[in-house]
């Protein structure tokens, strides 16, 4: 479920191994691109680069993923 106040989504794995029954749980947070910048700038941060992916895509605002390259200001 995604908590929208919060920026979180959780999920929760059940596993049957046969011998053995498993769950997992993940939160994960979800941050738009303004608030991301917004966030790292108040903590003293400079954004150098951002790509969408880790071969280095260009962001752009339909990219899925955010990776910030940023220095200490």
């Amino acid at each position: 479920c995604y908590d929208a106040g919060q920026h979180i989504m959780h999920w929760v794995t059940m596993r049957d191994w046969g011998y053995k029954r498993t769950t997992s749980r993940i939160a994960c947070r979800f941050t738009d691109p303004n608030t991301l910048h917004s966030l790292l700038t108040r903590h003293g941060f400079c954004v150098e680069h951002q790509y969408a992916d880790w071969d280095k895509t260009p962001f752009s605002p339909s990219s899925s993923s955010i990776i910030s390259v940023c220095r200490k200001c």
